[in-house]
């Protein structure tokens, strides 16, 4: 099976129900996440629309010292340096535990933003534990709130267990986009 192109599919992932925290209810659009291997190499494309705001969203999700608040992956998330106006340096610890495996994931990140449109954040490797990684979010009006697109990419430089790898990015990261959208909303409204 070396060599060979592995792809798993999570397929589309409908949120249609209606969270209820505090007395009031967020709802998450349909949403869709792919996640595929290829080698050492998960590549992942998510699509949700969330009730808030595009200037929102993106506050939330640019808000690099707090993104532990929107994601159940990320540990800790550390604004390092903000060089030029929209262009940041960030610096990230994110965990997964599947089984008897935990992987963590710590990174420095170069950031450039787009405001209430775009972030891009590619990956350094010489100060993580990635030989290559991109996150890109695209921010879009939608008459629900805000339609979000992200495109990822990552290549561990750490062992990920060949039997659990594919199953724990997928249930990870249904899991953290899901989580992601739920906090969005209920930042967003509060």
């Amino acid at each position: 099976m070396s060599g060979k192109r592995r792809r798993w599919k999570l397929g589309t992932v409908w949120l249609t129900a209606i969270l209820c925290t505090g007395g009031r209810g967020f709802a998450v659009e349909s949403s869709r996440i792919d996640v595929e291997r290829e080698g050492e190499a998960y590549t992942v494309y998510a699509e949700m629309v969330v009730a808030i705001p595009p200037a929102e969203a993106f506050a939330l999700l640019s808000d690099y010292d707090r993104l532990d608040r929107l994601s159940p992956l990320v540990k800790k998330s550390r604004l390092l340096a903000s060089p030029q106006r929209h262009r940041h340096r960030v610096h990230s610890v994110a965990e997964m535990c599947v089984l008897f495996f935990c992987g963590q994931v710590f990174q420095v990140q170069e950031v450039a933003e787009i405001p209430n449109r775009e972030i891009i954040a590619l990956t350094d490797p010489t100060q993580s534990n990635l030989k290559e990684g991109i996150v890109h979010w695209r921010l879009a009006p939608d008459p629900a709130g805000t339609r979000l697109t992200v495109f990822a990419r990552m290549i561990p430089a750490f062992w990920v267990p060949p039997l659990i790898g594919p199953w724990a990015v997928e249930r990870a990261l249904t899991t953290e986009m899901q989580e992601t959208a739920r906090n969005l909303e209920r930042l967003g409204a509060g």
